[in-house]
């Protein structure tokens, strides 16, 4: 059924060339599952989401039938994840979608984690298939639970930026190697500093070390 987009846009309360950019993005393709919510609770532990950001993710959790998502706001976490994915393995900056009206409960506030959550089996399986352990996995989609506890410092007003930074994640574009995060790049590695303790010389020496061996190791034509 095709998709008003102007009437969605209002109805998001969000510029119609928000939406016109991701229907032209994700267009018709395939979008990923979010986890069955019985397994949401560890997924989200396993991810390092606090109790408080964990219990407002399944407050909102989109079930069949929940008034707490309309159609516009499913279209939009549908497409969002279709976007993302379409991207696996890219490394540039990408947002998923609008900035959305946070006010209006959990699923508006959260709705690009529900879209990183349906992510995770599609990124985890990308670094299967580049030999990347699992640890190296799990300990870089666990910023997600970092970011969300930034944001929550910042009165909300840091979302917009970390729902475009964690799309680097889900896509399989950044790496976290001891004390730094490693993002691929053309032909160069940016290095980015976790909001995770203390830096020392030594952290940062032994995590510049095993990117050296890990970049050539994964990705060895770039």
């Amino acid at each position: 059924m095709p998709v008003d987009l102007n009437d969605t846009a209002a109805r998001l309360g969000v510029p119609v060339e928000d939406v016109e950019r991701v229907h032209r993005l994700a267009g018709d393709l395939p979008s990923a599952p979010l986890p069955a919510k019985a397994d949401a609770p560890a997924l989200l532990d396993r991810l390092a989401v606090r109790p408080d950001d964990a219990a407002e993710i399944m407050a909102g959790w989109p079930d069949p039938g929940s008034p707490l998502w309309p159609p516009e706001l499913r279209w939009l976490l549908d497409r969002s994840i279709a976007l993302v994915r379409a991207d696996l393995g890219g490394y540039g900056w990408l947002s998923p979608g609008p900035a959305l009206p946070r006010e209006r409960g959990p699923a508006w506030r959260h709705l690009y984690v529900y879209a990183y959550l349906a992510l995770v089996g599609v990124v985890t399986g990308y670094h299967r298939e580049h030999g990347i352990a699992e640890a190296v996995s799990w300990v870089t989609l666990a910023d997600l639970g970092r970011n969300l506890a930034i944001d929550r410092r910042m009165h909300r007003e840091g979302w917009p930026v970390m729902q475009s930074w964690l799309t680097l994640h889900a896509r399989g574009g950044i790496y976290e190697l001891g004390r730094l995060q490693h993002h691929r790049g053309g032909g160069a590695i940016d290095l980015h500093i976790p909001d995770s303790g203390p830096m020392t010389p030594e952290a940062v020496a032994a995590s510049l070390d095993e990117a050296r061996a890990f970049f050539p190791r994964h990705f060895p034509d770039e």
